[in-house]
Order: C-alpha cells, then sequence, then structure tokens
C-alpha cells in the first residue's frame, strides 16, 4: 500500500481546507494518509518513508508563505528521487497560487522528487476543486 504525508501552513485555514480534499482524494484512492499543519510535524526525517508527499501554502504577498519556506529549506536537501510531490497553494488572486505551487516545485526540485500534481484555488476551496483534484490525482499517476 503507498503511503502518503500532506504537510501545509495555513492562516486563514483555507489551505488547511484544500489540504483536507486532497486527502480525501487519496484515501478513495486507497492510499494510507498522514496529515500535518507545518507548525506541529516535528519528525522531518520521517518524511523520507512516504511515496507521495504534499506540500500547500497560502500566498503571502505573491510569496511562498515565510514560515513554511523555512520548513520547505528543511527538506530540499533529503533525497526523494523515488517520491512523488503533490504541490498545492491558496491565494487572494487568479495567478497566486499557480505561482506558489511553482515556486514550492523549484525550492524540492534538488530533492529529485517527481511532481505529479499542482492543484490551486483562490479563497476557500468550493466544491468545483474536488473535480480538478480528481482530474490531478488519479490512479493511473501511481500504478495502482
Amino acid at each position: 500500500m503507498l503511503k502518503a504525508i500532506i504537510i501545509y501552513h495555513t492562516c486563514s485555514g483555507n489551505t488547511k481546507l484544500l489540504a483536507e480534499k486532497i486527502k480525501e482524494r487519496l484515501e478513495s484512492l486507497n492510499i494510507e494518509i498522514k496529515i500535518f499543519q507545518d507548525t506541529n510535524f516535528q519528525e522531518i526525517d520521517s518524511i523520507k518513508k512516504f511515496d507521495i508527499i504534499g506540500l500547500g501554502s497560502p500566498t503571502h504577498y505573491y510569496h511562498i508563505a515565510k514560515i513554511f519556506k523555512e520548513f520547505l529549506q528543511k527538506i530540499n536537501n533529503f533525497n526523494l528521487r523515488d517520491k512523488k510531490l503533490i504541490a498545492f497553494a491558496t491565494g487572494s488572486a487568479k495567478s497566486s497560487p499557480p505561482k506558489i505551487c511553482n515556486d514550492i516545485v523549484k525550492v524540492m526540485k534538488q530533492t529529485g522528487i517527481q511532481t505529479i500534481a499542482k492543484i490551486g484555488c483562490v479563497k476557500k476551496p468550493t466544491k468545483d476543486i474536488n473535480s480538478e483534484i480528481e482530474g490531478c490525482i488519479s490512479k493511473e499517476i501511481f500504478k495502482i
């Protein structure tokens, strides 16, 4: 069974809601999943044990949240070559989430992790986001 971890930062709660929707999708594919807010995730080295790593941030002044970027810098030295990345983000402007997803991918690039999905939404996730998540995260990606 594949194992996934989702780690996110949130201020307003929107990124947490998006993380929970991604979690629901992974569970529907029978993937074992753990979810943490970055400030509650202490076992940094354990990230290497997971097959799928979801990393999400809200937009702060058109950048990754500073505290989350500091978290990413703690793990961007790891060898994650056989791992898959789901980058996700929220923001108040339509252009913000895609930029933040790309920034997360850039920070994680040196780990060798393979990006399989970039998911973003403006403000609070709505029901419409479910179909986007299903389209981005399919069982074919994992060869289940």
